[in-house]
């Protein structure tokens, strides 16, 4: 996995640190609660990230399997 190289992973880990920090001030705005309000740091590791499934929005298909 590219996430096996330590220079990698730790870059991975700063990008999502700065990227949570980013998402907890759009959440602070669009909810109206503190940052407080939200936990400091992602649950999440960059490797559990990077192994979770990504949802498709594939309207297409869904539309058809639900007319």
């Amino acid at each position: 996995m590219l996430l096996e190289s330590q220079v990698l992973s730790a870059h991975a880990e700063h990008a999502l640190s700065k990227a949570y920090r980013r998402a907890v001030k759009e959440a602070a705005l669009e909810t109206g609660l503190p940052e407080s309000a939200f936990p400091t740091q992602s649950n999440w590791t960059a490797s559990e990230w990077g192994a979770m499934a990504v949802p498709t929005n594939d309207f297409k298909a869904t539309r058809q399997q639900n007319p």
